[in-house]
């Protein structure tokens, strides 16, 4: 089985207005590091024949709540946040970026079937360069200029990582089967420095296999998948629950489906509304039918009662005729 597809021909994606991310995230407040290391085949959890070597960052601060929502179409699947990476084997669209940072997330219905992977572009700066990961940077690197194991009492926050813009998407299932909703960006706010630099070159230095991936170019060799493109932007929610919109889980639509409009569920959310609109307006009708029922029936039992212990009626005593 081919690799997950990185590299995309430009200008190939298909736009999909029905295409939507949102997103919340709870604080970070513990990183504990795992380095790439050939030996034990880490990297980001894809399973296939060649691994995406990455630094991998086991996260603390994590909650229960659903902190993704992905729409296709009015389809909705929730992703509870999992791990984060930071690797330079990330999808290439129109731009080519040293690093990327991915934010891993598995489905709050189908845990180990469906997973997310948001991958958003580093830039490399020369010198020092205060921003939004600074403090991920002060995280992960010790004074010595190595890779912290640990690092607690920190607050990082992802919800100002993620790109308010357009994203790309594609899907991959991987050798076991799990599906894979990637999401990527052209470009964001988040700089890395000369040394942080140099320390990830040595990290992921040599580890990484012969990866071939690239999408477009005619390259049979390669798996080959469609890529899309939202027409908007990435939004930061408040909150992302259950009924967040249509957010009911339902398994993503096959790749090949994507640009077919079926809104099973706003289908179902009309029907349900004109059914409560219409006994609304019915109501006070069969209201009124059950009460002349009720009184038509309370009328009924007054006569026969009133009959039965009538003494002019059919049922009163005889009186004995006087002579």
């Amino acid at each position: 089985m081919s690799n997950c597809p990185l590299n995309f021909v430009s200008n190939t994606e298909t736009s999909i207005p029905t295409l939507t991310f949102n997103y919340t995230f709870d604080i970070i407040d513990a990183i504990t590091t795992m380095e790439p290391s050939n030996e034990l085949n880490t990297g980001i959890s894809i399973k296939q024949k060649n691994k995406i070597p990455a630094v991998i960052l086991n996260l603390g601060g994590r909650t229960a709540n659903p902190n993704m929502a992905l729409a296709i179409n009015g389809k909705t699947t929730l992703f509870n946040l999992y791990d984060a990476y930071i690797t330079k084997k990330s999808p290439k669209f129109s731009s080519d970026n040293a690093y990327s940072f991915v934010i891993e997330g598995f489905s709050s219905e189908n845990v180990t079937g469906e997973k997310i992977l948001v991958f958003i572009p580093l830039n490399p700066v020369s010198g020092n360069s205060d921003n939004q990961f600074s403090s991920m940077i002060s995280a992960l690197k010790s004074d010595s200029n190595t890779l912290n194991p640990t690092s607690r009492g920190i607050n990082i926050d992802f919800n100002k990582y993620i790109p308010p813009d357009t994203f790309y998407y594609y899907n991959y299932k991987d050798t076991d089967q799990t599906l894979y909703n990637i999401i990527g960006f052209d470009k964001s706010s988040l700089f890395y420095d000369t040394n942080f630099g140099n320390l990830l070159d040595n990290l992921l230095k040599d580890k990484t296999d012969v990866y071939n991936s690239q999408v477009g170019s005619g390259d049979t060799a390669t798996n080959t998948t469609s890529l899309y493109k939202s027409t908007t932007k990435s939004l930061n929610q408040d909150a992302i629950t259950p009924t967040f919109e249509d957010n009911i889980y339902i398994d993503c639509q096959p790749t090949e489906n994507l640009g077919v409009k079926e809104n099973y569920m706003q289908a179902t959310v009309k029907e349900a509304i004109g059914l409560i609109k219409y006994l609304e307006i019915s109501f006070p009708y069969l209201i009124f039918v059950v009460c002349l029922t009720l009184l038509v029936i309370a009328i009924f039992s007054i006569s026969y009662f009133l009959g039965k212990i009538n003494p002019g009626g059919s049922n009163a005593p005889t009186v004995p005729k006087v002579e």
